[in-house]
């Protein structure tokens, strides 16, 4: 099963804060097809579902504990590969066309701690000790791609994050 979340993001504030949309691959069974708008503020965040004739549900409002949509800190993650020394250095790559340093390596639970708590909290009860990814970052010093590589009870996941157009911030504000 494919998700795939497309829009806006501020990166760069205390919290992420954008607009997404997250949809379902066309391959994705009838029953499992989802297609939502979500809203991500500061101290929420607001989601709804939309129907195929763009039809929009009741906006839901999650405060950020329970938030279904969680932005990981894709910079974070470069400087863990980073602390892995030179085995993690792959070298310069192109990605979309332009110049980007390429990091792996494997991210142990305990890495993950202070970088990204609820994969720390989903990989401690599901009991998976490591994962592998690959980052790679731009001349600017931004991440523009991250992949991740995780197998939980027998099931394989593996996570694309293309991240580029950057740009000013966007305002957002919350739904009415």
């Amino acid at each position: 099963l494919a998700l795939v979340m497309a829009g806006r993001m501020n990166l760069n504030g205390s919290a992420p804060t954008g607009k997404v949309t997250l949809t379902t691959a066309d391959s994705a069974p009838a029953d499992q097809a989802l297609k939502a708008e979500t809203i991500l503020m500061e101290n929420a965040t607001y989601t709804r579902e939309l129907d195929d004739d763009g039809t929009a549900g009741q906006w839901q409002r999650a405060g950020l504990d329970s938030a279904g949509t969680a932005i990981a800190d894709y910079g974070a993650y470069a400087q863990l590969l980073l602390d892995l020394g030179p085995k993690a250095q792959k070298g310069s790559e192109e990605v979309d066309g332009a110049p980007a340093y390429r990091l792996s390596g494997k991210l142990t639970q305990d890495q993950l701690r202070t970088v990204d708590r609820r994969l720390y909290d989903r990989m401690r009860s599901a009991g998976l000790e490591e994962f592998a990814c690959d980052a790679w970052v731009n001349e600017s010093g931004r991440v523009v791609r991250f992949e991740q590589w995780m197998k939980v009870s027998g099931a394989s996941a593996h996570n694309v994050v293309t991240l580029k157009n950057f740009s000013a911030p966007v305002p957002v504000s919350a739904p009415e």
